[in-house]
């Protein structure tokens, strides 16, 4: 009830357009990393492939940003306990 898609990004700026206009979507980026830079936003869906998701999610964590991210979280154990330290330390 008070979730809004605020905003839909893809490497291809026409992509992202499209979608978002067929879904009603207010904002469409160019590039993921304009979403993290966007203060409205608060959380991100994370559902690139695999090898995408720590580099990512560390780069939305590090934005401040809460993050659902598909799986596998990421490839290894490694990346997995950098972003768990990372969530940590900004408690």
């Amino acid at each position: 009830e008070n979730v809004v898609v605020h905003a839909v990004a893809s490497r291809d700026g026409a992509k992202a357009q499209k979608y978002a206009h067929s879904a009603g979507i207010p904002n469409a980026y160019e590039g993921y990393q304009k979403v993290l830079e966007d203060p409205e936003v608060d959380a991100v869906y994370i559902g690139l492939p695999s090898e995408l998701h720590f580099i990512w999610a560390k780069k939305a964590i590090t934005a401040g940003k809460h993050v659902l991210v598909e799986k596998p979280l990421t490839l290894n154990f490694y990346e997995a306990r950098v972003l768990r330290d990372l969530i940590a330390s900004q408690e």
